[in-house]
């Protein structure tokens, strides 16, 4: 048994004790289970009565705390070996006061923002889950995706109570303190700084105070961090040490052309080996590189995609991330280390992202998922998709985003034979300057309508009028 367990197993009050903490920590845990499940106005009502059963336990293990150390008291022995219960004792009573605050903080909401907010949560799940309606066109499944995504981006700016902290966010914080490096410079001022903003609100939570204050560490961040002066570092970094890099990490911006309009960078994950990459780079390179990444993206490739018209979502991306032969040695402790530093680049690069999807994900990588995703801020977590072998239904997901299976690379499956080393920023001589070259063999954007609502098919005259089939 571990140190002094037996001497405090073998007293018959301890064991007591014992029991009854572990009958309390059991219960709460139960109470936490329950709480998450109810209904945010269920929990309103009930708050008062979860109020008194966390005080009431916090006063059950303050006394058996006290009784614990009386007993102690009588033989020293015991009191050295017990002190590891008591400061279990004190982070269950800790946990539970945080979770008091949290219900407090809901209860000082306003109800008219508290029922906003709900409304919006509730608009935005209907927009993600609505089911594709049957015999609909290919090109009208384009549509519906187009108009899905419009809506959505509509409804988040219906909302009061958005609007209402997007406003108080703008006053507290001047344009004038933001960093360029914050900005999407698509040349259409006012709407870039108005998304600065909004991406601001959203990774707070629609909390325009927490929202002030994220925005000006980032700008100080941004300040000491140059991304122009990183992208233009990109021609003096040789070909050997290009090559090498690439063998062990591959990752790139695949294509430009969607139907959406949005971007998709591609990640092959699964042939990721550190120790190989930095035979090649230093850690220091890596950080440099993922650094690129995020200039091309928002120096570049957005605003160059802002331009074109019919384009819905301007400052978004799509992340597919490639896992086949990933396994558990991906989360290895050099890998989370150097993924906890890329992480750091990513936090302050927020809500540019709008889907990633995990592919060919075997047992295994599902695990590696689960290791990593708690790193993940939950607003990130909400938009991975994972999905298995690339085929069928899958497939179909993947070509619809990116325009047709013809489009999707071969090493996914589909009949694309383009490299990541054909993408940027590998194809890329240097990046001195924003102009975007294209690199794709079909240069042009598919064509982007304006995103009216899907037309249904028409009924027949008998079912119009009598509402029976024929």
């Amino acid at each position: 048994m571990p140190f002094g367990a037996r001497a405090i197993f073998n007293h018959p009050s301890m064991r007591k004790v014992l029991v009854c903490v572990i009958f309390i920590v059991l219960t709460s845990a139960v109470d936490v289970v329950n709480a998450r499940s109810r209904t945010s106005r269920e929990r309103e009502r009930e708050v008062d009565a979860d109020a008194r059963s966390g005080s009431a336990t916090i006063a059950s293990a303050f006394a058996m705390v006290l009784g614990a150390g009386a007993m102690a008291l009588k033989k020293p022995v015991i009191r050295a070996r017990a002190l590891s219960f008591v400061a279990v004792g004190v982070m269950c009573a800790w946990y539970v006061v945080v979770r008091a605050v949290e219900y407090a903080k809901k209860r000082a909401l306003a109800p008219e923002e508290r029922e906003e907010r709900e409304q919006f949560d509730l608009a935005m799940k209907a927009f993600k889950t609505k089911e594709r309606e049957s015999g609909r066109e290919e090109d009208d499944r384009e549509q519906e995706i187009r108009f899905k995504l419009a809506e959505s981006v509509a409804e988040k700016r219906r909302a009061n109570g958005y609007a209402r902290e997007l406003k108080k966010l703008r006053a507290s914080v001047p344009v004038e303190d933001l960093h360029e490096d914050q900005i999407v410079s698509s040349g259409n001022r006012e709407l870039d700084v108005t998304e600065a903003y909004e991406r601001a609100l959203v990774a707070a939570g629609m909390n325009a105070t927490k929202a002030a204050l994220e925005l000006m560490e980032r700008a100080k961040w941004h300040a000491e961090h140059s991304v122009t002066r990183t992208m233009k570092n990109w021609k003096y970094v040789d070909k050997k040490k290009r090559d090498g890099f690439l063998a062990s990490y591959q990752g790139a911006w695949y294509t430009a052309n969607t139907p959406l309009g949005i971007p998709v960078y591609i990640e092959r994950l699964g042939g990721v080996d550190i120790k190989k990459t930095f035979e090649v780079v230093s850690e220091h390179d890596v950080v440099d590189q993922r650094m690129r990444l995020q200039g091309y993206l928002t120096k570049i490739l957005l605003p160059h995609i802002a331009s074109r018209e019919g384009v819905i979502a301007r400052d978004k991306m799509i992340h597919i991330i490639d896992l086949k032969g990933a396994s558990a040695a991906l989360v290895s402790k050099a890998n989370l280390v150097m993924f906890r530093r890329l992480q750091e680049i990513d936090r302050n690069f927020p809500e540019f992202l709008y889907r990633t999807y995990l592919v060919n994900a075997p047992i295994g990588a599902r695990i590696v998922w689960r290791t990593i995703a708690p790193l993940l801020p939950s607003r990130v977590r909400a938009k991975v998709k994972i999905m298995g072998e690339l085929k069928g239904k899958n497939m179909q997901k993947i070509a619809e985003i990116m325009g047709g299976e013809s489009k999707v690379p071969y090493f996914l499956g589909g009949g694309c034979s383009r490299r990541l080393d054909q993408c940027p920023p590998w194809c890329l001589p240097h990046m001195n300057d924003t102009t975007f070259i294209p690199w794709e063999l079909d240069a042009q954007p598919p064509s982007m309508r304006s995103p009216e609502k899907p037309k249904r098919p028409k009924a027949s005259v008998w079912k119009r009028v009598f509402g029976k089939s024929e």
